[in-house]
């Protein structure tokens, strides 16, 4: 419990493994949001909607991001994919 960086390196050893795995990508995600670092949290969660267009947590979490760096007009196409959905 508390190993933020162990739990980061394990995360991506999977990723490394599978691309596409949603929990890994999810965990990475919001490790990197906690530590503001809000480009890797926004490719992380985008990675995520990309393949779950539906993630309505990862969707919310993207939106923030989006709204915190002024660019909440690429939102539009996360909602249209989720529309689709």
């Amino acid at each position: 419990v508390g190993d933020v960086g162990g739990c980061e390196r394990m995360c991506a050893d999977i990723l490394r493994a599978d691309a596409d795995d949603e929990e890994a990508n999810m965990m990475l995600a919001e490790l990197m949001f906690q530590r503001e670092d809000i480009e890797g949290a926004m490719y992380h969660f985008s990675q995520i909607l990309d393949k779950n267009p539906g993630n309505y947590i990862a969707m919310a979490q993207l939106v923030q991001l989006l709204r915190r760096s002024g660019r909440l007009d690429e939102c539009e196409a996360f909602f249209a994919e989720a529309e689709t959905a």
